[in-house]
């Protein structure tokens, strides 16, 4: 009888120490991005953006959701999120610079969780920021991240873009990236234009360091006359 209630109060003490350890874990775990492909489109008034990401660590999460910043830049609207082909709850916390979207753990997704993020940003004439959903976690991959830009029909991106674009002239461009970027600024013309933002900075600067080298080599000149007008 007293070797049954040994046996009975060992198991009770495992049972503890199983739990407590299970909790350790959970407090460690941090969710992370595993994955993420952005799809972002345009032939109309509107950009429609489509973002597919896969979270892991779940385990992690103590209110049973997962938060995103957005920047304030642009209009955004018709926000759906779906994981599994259902549609899932979305929670918004406004601020100054960034809001806050929080969104609801499926009860099946104790681990892991793949979710779409589908919504539109009215374009503005020559303005090409569109504000993405970033996820409040890193990426551990270094091409987690998988970015895709069509342009209207007949157009080509520009190399004055983010994420950097090295050659132009093209109708779609693709880019793999470590984290979700806040923004993504496809510039986008009916051709190539070597006139774009960088080049003008660039020749701008170019210039200002030939008129200051220019103007410092007068005052040496200058300096080096007087001093010899002085020394006669």
């Amino acid at each position: 009888m007293k070797s049954l209630r040994v046996i009975f109060l060992l198991v009770i003490m495992l049972s503890f120490i199983g739990l407590s350890i299970q909790q350790v874990y959970a407090e460690d775990v941090e969710p992370t991005v595993d994955k993420a492909t952005i799809d972002i489109q345009t032939n109309d008034e509107n950009y429609h953006v489509n973002e597919t990401i896969t979270l892991k660590g779940l385990e992690g999460v103590t209110d049973g959701r997962v938060e995103h910043f957005v920047r304030k830049t642009g209009l955004i609207k018709n926000i759906k999120i779906t994981s599994e082909n259902q549609e899932i709850p979305l929670e918004v916390t406004e601020g100054d610079e960034l809001d806050r979207y929080f969104v609801q753990i499926p009860a099946s997704n104790s681990e892991m969780m793949e979710y779409t993020i589908e919504y539109e940003v009215v374009r503005v004439e020559n303005e090409f920021e569109v504000p993405l959903f970033v996820p409040a976690y890193k990426s551990q991959n270094d091409r987690a991240v998988h970015v895709t830009f069509t342009a209207p029909e007949g157009n080509v991106v520009q190399k004055n873009s983010f994420p950097v674009v090295l050659e132009s002239g093209h109708n779609q461009i693709e880019k793999d990236m470590t984290n979700i970027p806040v923004y993504a600024k496809y510039v986008f013309y009916e051709k190539n234009n070597s006139w774009n933002s960088f080049t003008i900075i660039s020749v701008i600067s170019i210039l200002s360091i030939l008129l200051l080298l220019a103007v410092w080599a007068i005052s040496e000149k200058r300096k080096s006359k007087g001093g010899a007008n002085y020394g006669v």
